[in-house]
């Protein structure tokens, strides 16, 4: 799954991912109106200055203020959910450094 993530980020933004953290499988047989559809999130570290650029079938890319817009569906949960992990591996890198001093 790690590699077809890579892919289509690749495929639609240009955008070459390395290290992938999985953050969850989103399946709630609920959680889209057109069926059941299957989510897997991922979060990874990108350079700041990576900017993504439209490929393939997508007419643009672009970073977003995602507290400008509106998420659909549990689109908002999987956000909130990788936040929390990003947060929670920042909170653990900072322990393991003073752990080292």
């Amino acid at each position: 799954m790690e590699d077809a993530c890579r892919r289509e980020v690749r495929e639609e933004t240009s955008v070459e991912l390395n290290e992938l953290a999985l953050v969850g499988v989103y399946s709630d047989l609920n959680r889209d109106p057109r069926g059941h559809i299957v989510s897997i999130a991922y979060t990874t570290r990108l350079p700041s200055d990576v900017l993504p650029r439209a490929g393939s079938d997508a007419t643009s890319a672009e970073w977003v203020d995602t507290s400008q817009v509106t998420l659909g569906l549990d689109h908002a949960q999987i956000l909130a959910d990788a936040k929390a992990k990003i947060f929670s591996h920042i909170r653990s890198e900072g322990h393991d450094a003073q752990a080292d001093h």
